[in-house]
């Protein structure tokens, strides 16, 4: 199943301060969960790059938690 984004908080982590890569990785992210694709997706940063704060700006979108 397909997690539905809720379109409203996707505007305010864009104002958070990330570097490109991690913005590239969300942006992926959200637009793979917004498709019907029934296949994996994967994200592949190396160590240090972020990983855990793009996976808890997702988590909120993603449940759609405001702060």
């Amino acid at each position: 199943m397909v997690a539905k984004v809720k379109k409203e908080i996707i505007l305010d982590w864009k104002k958070l301060k990330l570097w490109k890569h991690q913005k590239d990785a969300i942006e992926s992210c959200l637009k793979y969960c917004s498709s019907s694709s029934e296949k994996s997706h994967l994200v592949l940063l190396p160590t240090g790059s972020g990983k855990t704060a793009i996976t808890a700006i997702l988590s909120r979108l993603i449940h759609g938690i405001k702060n």
